[in-house]
């Protein structure tokens, strides 16, 4: 009898379904009786709290993000809502056709308004200060063969301006601004407005009453999408 009884125990254990870990159940796809075949999904398991949240960068930050670095994070469902988080995985592999990287950041969710799947604006937060030489993106004309802007010098007889137009290379955009690797000095001045009525050392006039916006002193955050 005894023998009898630990054998109907051991198939009821074999047969007692337990989750590997602690979480949110979803809307199960058995019916009450029915017979459960090896691998056949039974319900969804959701882990919240602490949630993960997987984004992509440029291979430029490659160098720049690190472990432990705060991140914050946007969604649709909650936009007036920020979550804070930090970077807990960076994958060592740059994919060769979009040349970005992959990244994990960890998350705090005692509420539980994130969500598996839901589709984030991921913010990491990078203190990078360097001197960058930077014009407004109004004086900059955009093509396929490279871009350039026009510099303006005073002319020969020295009572006004020569357009020039000048080939740039650019680096990274902030708000209305970009960085200007190649074709630039400090201190040249070039046309902020007006650039399809300019030509090639066409003269021209000075008009300084809109203001170009600050300069930004440092790097503070490299935007991406996020999924969680």
């Amino acid at each position: 009898m005894l023998a009898s009884l630990e054998v109907q125990r051991a198939t009821v254990d074999r047969r007692r379904i337990s989750a590997p870990f602690s979480g949110v159940l979803g809307i199960r796809r058995i019916d009450l009786g029915q017979n459960v075949s090896p691998g056949e999904a039974v319900v969804s398991l959701q882990q919240l709290d602490p949630i993960y949240v997987d984004f992509s960068l440029p291979e430029r930050h490659f160098a720049s993000v690190a472990l432990d670095l705060p991140v914050t994070l946007v969604t649709d469902a909650f936009p007036d809502n920020k979550y804070s988080g930090r970077i807990t995985a960076i994958d060592p592999r740059v994919d060769s056709a979009s040349r970005n990287f992959l990244a994990q950041a960890t998350l705090k969710n005692p509420k539980k308004e994130l969500g598996p799947g839901m589709y984030a604006d991921v913010a990491v937060q990078i203190d990078a200060h360097r001197k960058v030489l930077v014009i407004p993106r109004t004086a900059l004309l955009f093509a396929p063969y490279g871009n350039a802007v026009f510099v303006l010098q005073k002319g020969e007889e020295g009572d006004g301006f020569i357009a020039s137009k000048r080939f740039v290379k650019t680096g990274e955009e902030r708000g209305d601004l970009v960085e200007i690797l190649q074709g630039l000095r400090a201190g040249e001045v070039v046309a902020s407005s007006g650039l399809l009525k300019l030509r090639n050392e066409g003269a021209v006039i000075i008009n300084n009453e809109n203001q170009p916006p600050r300069v930004p002193t440092h790097t503070r955050k490299t935007i991406s999408g996020g999924r969680l």
